[in-house]
């Protein structure tokens, strides 16, 4: 089980996902906290429309239920807003109700609505709890008004019309009676007379009779809305509620920062465990270097000018895992290259040619890099002479020529020398395996730094007169595609790739940083390799670096390295 990669991926979600939606909780809390609170309060109205006529007093309900629809959005249009506004501006000087606070309910009004009522509420919400009473009360007063109003202009039309055929019967029965006192013909036409006035009369009884139905429905209508409970002034707030909003809010950044972090990691192309990298390359990790600050160290040659340092004992660690690639053959001619520039590929070659030379090791460091040479700033030497001179002279390879040039005990520089036209063909020529064999035979590590693969073929070309490639890593720019392509141009010319250096480790961005070194994987798994490579360099050089190590430090050994597997 890797609890650094637990830490890590647990110090992203906190970084990226539970800080944010805790700082949005409670920036929502306090602005929440410090908002006024409201009160609530409601008047209740009961709506009539007049029954059967023959029925005096009857309530139709179903045409009463389906006016509260139409009613509920009367009662919020400015008309009854502004005399709200009037009526409430002597007491509350500046009030204006505004139209999210005024909200009714009935019958189809909303979605919660009750149905099968007759009954209407006018609710007003405000941050006073008497004006909240007052709004409700005088909003639902001016809407009775408006609604009287309308019913009266209604029925005014009505009333004239049906006094004016009263007034007309009225008339002709009392022509009709002066004709008859009148008459003076025979008896037929006194009887004509006399049936026609009773015919004016039956006429003039059914318009009355009308005409009291009528303003009794129009005493039913002018009353069709009357105020059945008036609003109660509110004694506890029902907002604002800072909990809950703060909670929501907290827990849609949480869930958005989680589908960002799960939607960068899907799109991720950069590997995310030391052995996926494995995988993808085909080799082991050598060791890893933490990203380090060169002018703080004095420059790039860490290993000589702080020697004791961690970056150090990092590239002793890949130099002692180096050496045990392969007991019995270990690598002596070794390309170090990567992927894609600027990853840190000449900085390893440097300082893992200068641990070899102090571990005792006989070491030549060539500037392979014929297209953009460092190697020669790193040492501090010219360039003018180097690795372009040996392969295009005709002078023998015994000779130096000022070719070789290095003030570090047992380590040999081959600088690049004039930068050629066609590097790759310089690269693999016969005269470049010829140099190589003759390495080889003068040094026992020989080490040579190249371009990046994928930006030429120049690593490649060298790859197959070597005995191994070490590709170093940049987890912070390295992709997936780009390792396996890498791999792919290094083995399709019969190059092999001995292990990998994952180079500039930032624990502030990194996963490997938490691999490594939360789970002692960096340095302390090597301690044993470390301590036989110093056994072996000793035996070789006579320097006394063989004697038996003090039985504390074979238990420190134990204890470090009881679950540690070689790489």
């Amino acid at each position: 089980m890797n609890f650094g990669l637990y830490l890590y991926q647990i110090r992203r979600w906190v970084m990226f996902a539970l800080a944010p939606a805790l700082l949005v909780l409670l920036a929502a809390y306090f602005y929440e906290h410090h908002l006024p609170k409201i009160y609530q309060t409601s008047t209740l109205l009961y709506i009539q429309v007049p029954g059967d006529q023959t029925q005096p007093g009857s309530t139709d309900v179903y045409a009463s239920q389906a006016l509260i629809p139409t009613y509920s959005q009367m009662i919020v249009s400015p008309v009854i807003t502004q005399a709200v506004d009037r009526d409430l501006s002597k007491q509350y000087p500046g009030y204006a109700i505004e139209a999210h606070t005024l909200t009714v309910a009935g019958l189809g009004s909303t979605p919660s609505a009750p149905v099968n009522t007759q009954l209407m509420t006018v609710t007003v919400d405000d941050t006073i709890p008497a004006r909240a009473a007052a709004a409700a009360d005088t909003a639902a007063t001016e809407f009775i008004r408006q609604i009287t109003a309308i019913q009266r202009a209604r029925y005014k039309g009505g009333a004239k019309a049906i006094q004016h055929q009263i007034d007309i019967e009225n008339a002709n029965i009392q022509l009709v009676s002066q004709q008859i006192q009148n008459y003076k013909g025979g008896p037929g036409g006194l009887s004509n007379l006399k049936a026609q006035k009773d015919a004016y009369i039956s006429l003039y009884q059914s318009l009355i009779g009308s005409s009291q139905q009528f303003n009794l429905g129009k005493s039913t209508a002018l009353n069709g809305v009357k105020i059945f409970s008036h609003a109660p002034i509110p004694t506890s707030a029902v907002g604002p509620h800072p909990i809950r909003t703060a909670a929501l809010a907290g827990f849609v950044i949480l869930i958005i920062c989680l589908g960002l972090l799960f939607l960068y990691d899907y799109f991720d192309d950069t590997p995310r465990t030391p052995e996926e990298m494995e995988s993808i390359v085909g080799a082991p990790i050598l060791g890893t270097v933490q990203q380090f600050d060169a002018d703080h160290y004095g420059g790039q040659l860490v290993t000589a000018n702080h020697a004791r340092s961690p970056v150090s004992e990092a590239y002793r660690v890949i130099r002692t895992n180096v050496q045990f690639t392969d007991v019995d053959h270990p690598p002596r001619t070794i390309v170090i290259t990567s992927a894609s520039p600027g990853e840190g590929k000449s900085t390893t070659a440097a300082n893992l040619a200068n641990v070899f030379a102090e571990g005792g090791k006989r070491v030549t460091l060539v500037d392979g890099d014929l297209r953009r040479p460092s190697l020669h700033r790193v040492f501090e030497v010219g360039r003018t002479e180097g690795l372009t001179n040996l392969l295009v002279s005709n002078h023998t390879l015994n000779g130096h020529h000022g070719t070789r040039q290095s003030d570090r005990p047992n380590l040999e520089l081959i600088a690049s020398g004039p930068l050629p036209p066609r590097p790759a063909d310089l690269l693999g020529s016969t005269r470049m395996q010829e140099l190589a064999d003759h390495l080889r035979q003068e040094s026992e590590v020989v080490l040579i730094d190249s371009p990046p693969v994928l930006a030429v073929t120049d690593a490649a070309v060298l790859s197959t007169i070597v005995d191994g490639v070490i590709l170093v890593v940049d987890p912070a720019k390295s992709k997936k595609r780009d390792l396996r392509r890498a791999r792919e141009a290094i083995e399709a010319v019969g190059g092999r790739i001995v292990g990998i250096v994952v180079n500039r480790l930032n624990k502030r961005g990194s996963s490997y940083y938490y691999y490594y070194y939360h789970h002692n994987y960096g340095y302390q798994y090597n301690y044993q390799y470390q301590y036989l490579a110093r056994q072996q360099a000793g035996s070789e050089t006579g320097n006394g670096a063989g004697a038996p190590m003090p039985q504390s430090d074979l238990q420190d050994i134990d204890t470090k390295d009881s679950t540690s597997t070689p790489r």
